[in-house]
């Protein structure tokens, strides 16, 4: 009997233990590059102060990063979902919370794609061939260790709301994707072009056309109306194209052929195929994959070149979509394998999954011991990180500060957090780490001008000054915490 339960359930032990493998290590290495302080500003720290606003009742803003002035998070993206992670912040309001988070959502990724693979190709088999591939997966493990964004909450989101509707469980899958639109604005189209697919492919007349429309109308009006009405700068995808989404619209009707180029184009096609390879190339044979091209267009159109590089969050509302085709497209291929068995299509598709993303994995994925592995960002002894650290703890959230890029997520949990050099007249305290990240607003050159003046300053007391790091405080500022 006891045998008989082990043979039924050694599915579930496998995808429990790769489960518990990829949110144990993760976690690990994302909370001690944190700790390290190789994970910045950009973008935990923002994300951590909008939490922090929103838990003491300040609302959905944050200190402008680029500025001084405190501004809507709509300013910078349509990510509302960030609200649903501000009472486990409440709970214990600390970075590590919302790094364990995004690990903890990741991880979900896993069984949904079990069970897609389960449903779609109808394999105990293939399903673990997409648990395996998952966790693996290059670009899932770079989202993994590139906190905190909100459209990596999508990747799980989707391929939950993806199976569901699959199974016609539609409310569920409405809810689901509903709440990966809430990631970031252009979700909805992606969304969109999923509800399109239940409508014509499944002759679903009930839930395919709301599943259409009403992503599509979100999407635009956060790209038409909401984002131009409070950003106070153009995003980096408008600025090649225009100042506006109505301007970029107008550009590429304008001129088509020089926005083809940029969407077809090698910059733009590399990272599409390394996150199609990652799944065997299974996906070009779906059109559900289809769903990935408004975010395929959106980076290519950009002059942003972390959009077309997998090593960044860019590709999280993307990437799903792919594995679902993914798994259509295993199906196709299998139907058309008719001189193999059964078993001999199953040991050859799993292999070329499993393989597939493992070579991707090793070519272009951060494990230890791959030519781009981020091993050392967790292992590196920096001498700055307790010094830091330390200090930041010392800070009652009611002081003001001005940090550089490089050490702005370790002081992310109060009202006013600048940019180094902006905000030198209100902050209380000052860090500057010449260091890797430190300039993200400024150069170097600027940074060195603005802390040589405050170092000049009678107004400005030296609490730490080496070849590398500087802390200063303000003189009167010692009654509001900082030593």
């Amino acid at each position: 009997m006891a045998r008989s339960s082990i043979m039924t359930r050694w599915p579930h032990y496998i995808l429990a233990t790769l489960m518990a493998a990829f949110a144990s290590s993760l976690s690990w290495f994302t909370v001690t590059a944190f700790h390290k302080l190789n994970i910045h500003r950009f973008d935990l720290g923002n994300v951590e102060q909008v939490m922090w606003n929103l838990v003491h009742g300040r609302g959905f803003v944050m200190t402008d990063p680029y500025g001084t002035a405190e501004m809507t998070r709509f300013a910078f993206h349509a990510d509302p979902f960030l609200i649903f992670l501000a009472p486990f912040y409440a709970i214990w309001p600390h970075a590590e919370t919302l790094i364990v988070l995004q690990v903890v959502a990741l991880t979900a990724a896993i069984p949904a794609t079990f069970l897609l693979g389960r449903r779609v190709v109808g394999s105990i088999a293939a399903g673990l061939a997409f648990a395996v591939a998952t966790t693996i997966s290059a670009p899932l493990l770079w989202s993994g260790i590139q906190p905190l964004h909100a459209v990596t909450f999508a990747v799980p989101l989707i391929l939950w709301g993806g199976y569901f509707a699959l199974q016609k469980k539609y409310v569920a899958a409405a809810i689901l994707l509903g709440l990966a639109m809430l990631t970031k604005e252009q979700v909805g189209l992606s969304v969109a072009m999923f509800g399109a697919f239940l409508w014509w492919r499944r002759r679903d007349w009930r839930w395919g056309p709301w599943l259409t429309v009403i992503p599509a109308v979100y999407a635009l009006t956060m790209f038409f109306v909401v984002l131009p009405a409070l950003a106070p700068t153009t995003t980096a995808y408008q600025s090649a194209y225009g100042e506006t989404a109505s301007s970029v619209v107008s550009h590429v009707l304008r001129q088509p052929v020089e926005a083809v180029k940029d969407v077809i184009g090698p910059a733009n096609v590399k990272p599409v195929m390394q996150l199609v390879a990652s799944f065997g190339g299974l996906a070009l044979f779906s059109p559900i994959s289809l769903a990935a091209l408004p975010d395929i267009v959106i980076n290519g159109l950009s002059d942003k070149i972390q959009q077309r590089d997998i090593r960044f969050h860019y590709h999280g509302s993307l990437l799903p979509w792919l594995i679902i085709g993914a798994a259509f497209g295993w199906s196709w291929f299998a139907g058309r394998m008719k001189r193999y068995s059964p078993r001999a299509k199953h040991l050859l598709l799993c292999g070329w999954l499993i393989g597939s993303a493992a070579v991707i994995s090793f070519q272009y994925g951060p494990l230890p011991g791959t030519p781009n592995s981020w091993l050392r960002f967790a292992t590196w002894g920096n001498r700055y990180a307790p010094i830091v650290r330390e200090y930041a703890a010392t800070l009652p959230p009611e002081t003001a500060v001005s940090v550089t890029n490089n050490v702005g997520a370790q002081f992310a949990g109060r009202a006013e957090l600048y940019s180094f050099p902006y905000g030198l007249d209100r902050a209380d305290v000052v860090v500057v780490w010449r260091n890797h990240g430190q300039t993200v607003v400024s150069t170097e050159a600027e940074n060195a001008a603005a802390l040589e003046l405050l170092r000049r300053s009678p107004e400005w007391r030296i609490v730490r000054d080496d070849s590398d790091l500087t802390i200063l405080a303000r003189q009167v500022a010692e009654t509001n915490g900082a030593r």
